[in-house]
């Protein structure tokens, strides 16, 4: 019936699994941190609910897409890990991406998603030791700065 002539390339299907798989990754990473931080449930899917908007903005965008795929905005929202992987997706459907062009942004998603699950990592161990204590954003970047987790006599994690 509808999709009886369509045909989806199979370099697509292999970079929108690659995509997939990366900004999975991305979105746990950056997610687990988000819980670490946040106070309880309520404020976790706030704050998730705002940055998972950043990772459909090209969608917003489709017009840019679909008239000029290697536009300023579309190439734009290649290079952005947040936005890349619907960004890759649109306009390889509309044309012929550089393959440098998916290459350094898979690159640059792939380093993103390392860097924030790392962070991740070191906010949630910070936080066991900050149980029940609101973290400033200080404290916050003075536990990714940090080599060891110390804790003070009032129970302060220190880094």
């Amino acid at each position: 019936p509808l999709v009886q002539g369509l045909v989806i390339p199979p370099d697509l299907v292999v970079v929108a699994l690659v995509y997939f798989v990366l900004s999975y990754f991305l979105q746990a990473s950056l997610m687990a941190g988000i819980g670490a931080v946040a106070g309880g449930e309520q404020e976790s899917r706030q704050i998730a609910g705002i940055l998972s908007l950043i990772f459909v903005l090209p969608s917003f965008f489709m017009v840019s897409f679909i008239s000029d795929p290697g536009g300023f905005i579309p190439t734009l929202f290649t290079y952005i890990p947040f936005t890349a992987p619907v960004a890759v997706i649109a306009r390889m459907a509309f044309s012929t991406v550089p393959l440098e062009q998916i290459m350094v942004s898979m690159a640059i998603l792939l380093v993103t998603s390392l860097l924030i699950a790392w962070a991740s990592a070191r906010i949630f161990r910070w936080s066991l030791l900050m149980y029940g204590k609101r973290p400033s954003l200080r404290q916050l970047i003075g536990a990714l700065r940090s080599n060891t987790m110390q804790t003070t006599a009032t129970g302060e994690a220190q880094g």
